[in-house]
């Protein structure tokens, strides 16, 4: 299946690093992105923030997105708390 074959293809970049756009070229596939993103701060210096994306493996089109999104929001930031 299409979300089977995506997954295997993000699974070969585990644990490097992307700027912006190459990040997007690997969650984006055939006009659909993943259900849901937990993004979690991992460092952050000077003019660059190190950010993991935890994602669904099932994808969803724009528009299957949108009528849940007041429910169930497709991104999650995690925070690390400051003292």
């Amino acid at each position: 299946s299409l979300e089977i074959s995506h997954h295997k293809k993000i699974l070969r970049f585990a644990g490097e690093e992307f700027k912006k756009d190459k990040v997007i070229d690997l969650i984006w596939n055939d006009n659909k992105v993943p259900l849901w993103i937990n993004i979690s701060v991992i460092s952050i210096q000077n003019n660059r923030t190190t950010i993991e994306l935890l994602m669904s493996r099932r994808l969803r089109a724009e528009t299957d997105l949108n009528h849940v999104a007041e429910k169930f929001p497709p991104f999650h930031p995690v925070m690390p708390s400051i003292d």
